[in-house]
């Protein structure tokens, strides 16, 4: 098989594995942090918590005293709470746990009330005198939690969704402002926060840590996880010329030189969680450069090149520990061209004794161009990106019956200048 063929097919098979892979990888990766458990005998336990930071509220963890040492499970029986240093803090408590949906296609007719009591661990949004902001989540819905220094329990913050007998119409029950507007009239603190503003208060985890932090008198603290990470890096593109259509250097036994040459890339990674850095948006600018030839007996299509090329993309992170992470993404393309010595035309000569001449052709070549992009890649040590991406053939001239079509396989290695920290 063709060297380029081969290296297209690597990255789609890679691609194609990372898909069957990602349940076992999610499920059997580890992330073990420093941390701490706190025991039903009120013991606080320092060590490395296996954070896996996912959508809804573990029910257990595992725990170690060191990083060599073995792991143990700790859970709702034996475990009082636990934390991430500088990431996540979780306590135990006996709850009310409202069942009303929230999410429009569960929508039910008529305003569900309902709850479950149960024994939860809640994540601690925001601490101070008199509140408390907590957070819990199900497959149902995410729910916040309220406890001042008057509450022996925290108290869910109500909100739902419902629809009216007709079925056609949703309306919402809101009664979480009038909550908080009770609850720091009971405290006394509301003149800290302008109370008009809860009339349109979102049910929103960042809306509600700042409502909750000025009724404590609290400054918030700067954001300690990054949710951008800046990078560049080199590596090599290969670049292929192609012919599609009724053309004779569109015939299968046609003789392609492909160059490997020099490429550079910078972007910038955008985390849409901050915490787990699973889902990333990638904006990226590369440039590339190659010398391309197609021949087909007397006939010859060559050219330089030069390109810029804009890349958007989204990226998931099937396998994320410390010190690897493993992703796949899919984005678009922009290129801008600039070509040198296009030469299209044939070779003849009028009689044997005659020197060779060549007819050239006038194929214009297009200098913006758009395409997709496939990535497969490697961070480690969260900082070293090794990866391997597909640019798929894009149309740099039509023609009457045939397209002449430009594609790219490229290696890199890049470096972040902050890391995925």
């Amino acid at each position: 098989m063709k060297l380029w063929l081969s290296g297209k097919a690597l990255i789609y098979r890679f691609l194609f594995l990372l898909f069957l892979a990602a349940p076992l990888l999610g499920t059997a990766q580890s992330n073990y942090l420093k941390g701490y458990v706190i025991t039903v005998s009120g013991e606080t336990l320092q060590g490395y918590v296996d954070f896996k930071g996912t959508y809804q509220t573990a029910e257990s963890l595992k725990f170690k005293k060191d990083e060599d040492a073995p792991a143990e499970t700790y859970n709702l029986e034996n475990c009082l709470g636990y934390g991430v240093d500088g990431k996540a803090y979780y306590e135990r408590f006996t709850v009310n746990v409202s069942q009303a949906y929230t999410r429009t296609s569960n929508l039910r007719p008529g305003l569900d009330t309902s709850y479950r009591r149960q024994t939860v661990f809640l994540k601690v949004l925001q601490r101070g005198k008199p509140f408390t902001l907590f957070s819990y989540t199900d497959e149902i819905k995410e729910r916040f939690y309220l406890q001042s220094s008057l509450d022996k329990e925290p108290v869910e913050l109500f909100r739902a969704q419902y629809l009216t007998g007709t079925g056609y119409e949703v309306k919402g029950d809101y009664r979480f402002r009038t909550q908080l507007l009770n609850a720091m009239t009971a405290n006394g603190v509301e003149d800290r926060y302008d109370i008009t503003k809860l009339d349109v208060l979102r049910y929103d985890g960042s809306d509600l840590i700042k409502v909750v932090a000025a009724a404590n008198g609290q400054r918030l603290p700067r954001e300690t996880a990054s949710r951008f990470a800046f990078f560049a890096g080199a590596g090599i593109n290969v670049a292929e010329l192609s012919y599609k259509g009724s053309h004779i250097l569109s015939a299968d036994d046609v003789r392609t030189k492909r160059s490997t040459e020099l490429m550079l890339n910078a972007g910038c990674d955008l985390f849409l969680d901050a915490e787990r850095k699973r889902i990333v948006l990638r904006a990226e600018l590369a440039y590339f450069s190659s010398k391309n030839e197609i021949r087909k007996s007397e006939y010859i299509h060559s050219f330089d090149e030069r390109t810029v090329s804009v890349m958007p993309q989204v990226i998931y992170h099937f396998y994320a520990s410390r010190p690897l992470r493993i992703y796949a993404g899919l984005g678009g393309v922009v290129n801008y061209t600039n070509y040198r010595n296009n030469r299209v035309g044939r070779f003849f000569s009028a009689t044997a004794a005659a020197p060779e001449m060549f007819e050239s052709e006038n194929t214009q070549l297009e200098p913006f161009t758009v395409s997709a992009v496939g990535r497969v890649g490697v961070l480690v040590s969260r900082r070293f990106e090794l990866s391997a991406n597909y640019i798929a053939p894009a149309e740099i001239r039509t023609f009457g019956g045939y397209s002449v079509l430009f594609a790219r396989t490229t290696f890199g290695f890049s470096y972040f200048f902050k890391g995925y920290n």
